[in-house]
């Protein structure tokens, strides 16, 4: 792999690009709009730094997803060959390895364990009657009470709204004379001063820890221990980040603490991506990187490369009635493109017929990959996936699911809860039965259920009475092996070590593997994590208790990951949608209240004075 110089890696970029790359000192502020070539930018100008003599080890690059950090680390290989010293990781990451570099300091117990989104929702369920809430009614709808609850207590680690700041705001509170309204608000943040209390207590007790303790955990180490911090003020000289517009208060922190002493902080976002709730008062994370460094350097990436002059000329307009925004105004050299198209249709049914005929009439000059579908949630998706099922259109959807809904998933889970008790798994067995790769026929599972029904076997006892039963014997008898298989395995094999015998010795993965089924692929590798997250937490759990735990967290909705798309048509959430490319893009639901969506505030919501007193926590002096 060859090794590009200073000069080489300016070649291909526009002024303001360049600009942006050879900017090495002292804070940068680049204002990079959708299309700019952004994270090329970041990936040369990390090349830069090491072309131009820094340290590997003084480079620091932090975004946002595991996804987006394998990509710029993948560039910069490419660029500059090896990069072992150079830390470009997520914010989550960066801290889980400074919390295990300071484990003593912290005193903490290894190894740490991390508790999933998931996992939180499902502890939450499970103990909801523990919380004693006195206000706040939990109603018929205690999945939707204990998202609201799980979000606020994340918002609350964002914020570093601490359970001693929130007493001490509620003690204060209770003194005051206060109107109906606000003596609800009061009540309602006591019975989530509780469930706080109780989380933490759980989490404390369980050596657990959570993505918001990370990053809390860090910034009280390096606020309290100057030593600490002066050590990664020294490595990390050079810092970068991207997508900065959506950083929040914890983490806007801990880079102004690291990157304090010399300053050289470069970060990358656009204001017109996303607006963070900031100090109790909407401004972007880029109006407060302006009034942290005054003397910050600042570029504009206005060039667009990914989209044809009406596109972007239709977002300008749209973007245009944004308030409060940075105005740019961005440009591209590239084609006129097709006009876009506007069509008012009388309802939804209409909508999804009109969308339907569009795409079988694309479907002439495009792939189905090449045609995405963006909506604001799943929900608002069905119309439209009903009319695709309806005339067998293949497409899937990317976002949040009901990823134990999935019918792979139950699959694999069916096996699970045969493992733990075969003689009461009959339901399960009758699926495994019915899978479509194991060719068995409907009616032989109609006599192989009849019989066992007849005779009052359960069907796992029915398999040794096979030869009585009119049905494929050789077909019967695999199946029979399998389950015995796992039955045994059960006893002598870890929970993780049981499900990864169920994905390979099944032939799950081999049979989507053939089909080169990438959805189902990456749905089975999703399952496994989520079995060793779970042990990882539970090592000394019982196989029930590990099935109990799937029942509780098919009540939610999971974010599904996915890697390569197949050749089927994309419907995914706008956001799900951020940083990818389609050559034909349909959004339906155009409707003033849905799209965009009329302003509707969280079911609890931080009282503004909690916001760290409108005032940042970072103290500026140290900026001199």
């Amino acid at each position: 792999m060859l090794k590009m110089n200073k000069e080489e890696l300016l070649i291909e970029l526009n002024p303001k690009q360049k600009e942006a790359v050879e900017s090495t000192e002292g804070p940068i502020l680049i204002i990079a709009g959708a299309g700019s070539g952004k994270t090329g930018v970041i990936t040369k100008k990390i090349a830069y730094l090491v072309e131009s003599g820094i340290p590997q080890e003084n480079i620091l690059a932090l975004t946002f997803t595991d996804k987006a950090a394998a990509e710029m680390l993948d560039r910069v290989n490419k660029l500059v060959g090896s990069t072992e010293d150079i830390i470009i990781t997520t914010f989550h990451s960066f801290c889980k390895e400074l919390i295990e570099d300071n484990i003593l300091e912290l005193k903490m117990n290894s190894p740490l364990k991390v508790i999933e989104d998931t996992a939180q929702l499902v502890w939450f369920i499970k103990n909801i009657d523990s919380f004693n809430l006195e206000f706040i009614k939990v109603g018929f709808k205690p999945i939707t009470l204990v998202e609201e609850l799980r979000k606020i207590i994340s918002k609350f680690k964002d914020e570093f709204v601490t359970i001693e700041k929130l007493e001490n705001y509620i003690e204060n509170k209770s003194k005051e004379k206060l109107d109906l309204e606000n003596y609800e608000r009061l009540e309602t943040l006591k019975d989530i001063l509780k469930v706080y209390k109780h989380y933490e207590d759980y989490k404390t007790k369980n050596n657990i820890i959570d993505f918001g303790d990370m990053l809390t955990k860090i910034y009280e180490l390096l606020k309290e221990r100057p030593t600490i911090l002066k050590k990664y003020q020294e490595r990390f000289r050079y810092i970068l980040i991207d997508e900065f517009q959506d950083t929040n208060f914890i983490q806007l922190q801990i880079v102004n603490l690291i990157a304090a002493k010399h300053q050289n902080l470069t970060v990358v976002g656009d204001d017109d991506q996303s607006v963070y709730r900031f100090r109790g008062a909407y401004l972007t994370n880029i109006s407060d990187f302006r009034e942290t460094y005054p003397t910050h350097k600042e570029i504009v990436l206005e060039q667009n490369y990914r989209s044809t002059k009406n596109i972007l000329g239709v977002a300008n307009k749209l973007i245009s009635n944004k308030p409060d925004r940075f105005v740019k105004k961005l440009f591209t050299e590239n084609e006129e493109g097709e006009k876009v198209t506007v069509s008012e249709l009388i309802n939804e049914e209409e909508q999804s017929h009109f969308i339907l005929n569009q795409v079988q009439t694309l479907l002439k000059n495009h792939d189905y990959k090449e045609i995405a579908i963006l909506v604001r949630r799943k929900k608002d998706a069905q119309p439209i996936i009903d009319a695709f099922d309806k005339h067998k259109m293949p497409y899937e959807f990317v976002g949040n699911s009901d990823f134990f809904r999935e019918p792979l998933i139950k699959d694999v889970v069916s096996f699970i809860k045969i493992a733990s008790n075969p003689i009461e798994s009959n339901i399960e067995i009758a699926r495994v039965l019915q899978r479509k790769q194991i060719c068995i026929r409907p009616v032989e599972v109609t006599r192989f259920t009849r019989y066992a029904h007849k005779n009052k076997l359960s069907l796992y006892e029915t398999f040794e009475s096979i030869k009585e039963i009119d049905v494929d014997h050789d077909k019967f008898n695999h199946i029979k092996e399998k389950l015995n298989f796992i039955v045994s395995e059960k006893t002598v094999v870890n929970l993780p070590e049981l499900v990864y015998k169920i994905l390979f010795e099944i032939d799950f993965y081999r049979y989507e593997v053939s089909l080169d089924n990438k959805k189902n692929i990456s749905l089975l590798n999703q399952f496994y994590k989520f079995t060793v997250d779970y042990y990882n937490l539970y090592r000394n759990s019982e196989l029930e208790d590990f099935i109990d735990f799937i029942d509780y967290a098919s009540n939610f909705e999971i974010k599904t990951e996915t890697g390569e798309e197949n050749n089927v048509i994309q419907v995914m959430t706008i956001h799900t949608a951020k940083g990818k490319e389609f050559p034909v893009v349909i959004v339906p639901d155009l409707v003033n209240g849905r799209l965009p969506a009329r302003y509707r505030s969280d079911k609890f919501e931080i009282p503004k004075e909690l916001l760290n007193g409108g005032q940042n926590e970072f103290d500026e002096r140290e900026l001199h």
